[in-house]
């Protein structure tokens, strides 16, 4: 069992065992690089609620940055729109997709001039945290 726990946390980019934020996952996450000096950078992947009931994220963290934040872009009178969602329920079965153009999170004020490797995320919810580290590179996988 131990073993198949190990491979599951690795499949979902390794959300910390024992912490709540029950029956979420995040998995296909990544962070678009951007160039050095670049004030935002976007994240993207997809969070799948596994559990039984619903999660709600109340906000998200890096250390890598001064403040992250859950948008939605949308077309509005032939424009494209982005506003901050906070909180999100996700009711169990249920996905949302963060992707350009939809859902993402917005990665502000880093701490660093050119964020390389990955970085650190949190995600804090309703009844406890769940933590991954996001590979940072120029497009999704393939």
């Amino acid at each position: 069992m131990r073993g198949a726990r190990a491979l599951i946390a690795a499949a979902l980019l390794l959300p910390l065992p024992g912490l709540a934020c029950d029956g979420l996952a995040l998995s296909q996450a990544w962070i678009r690089q951007a160039p050095p000096g670049a004030a935002v950078m976007a994240g993207f992947g997809k969070l799948v609620n596994n559990g039984r009931k619903p999660v709600t994220i109340e906000s998200f963290a890096s250390t890598d940055f001064g403040k992250v934040e859950l948008h939605q872009s949308s077309m509005a009178d032939g424009k494209m729109r982005m506003r901050r969602v906070d909180p999100v329920t996700i009711a169990p079965g249920q996905s949302i997709d963060l992707a350009p153009g939809g859902y993402h999170l917005m990665l502000m004020q880093p701490k660093q001039p050119a964020l390389a490797g990955s970085s650190r995320l949190s995600l804090h919810c309703v009844d406890g945290d769940l933590a991954a580290d996001v590979p940072v590179r120029a497009a999704a996988a393939e």
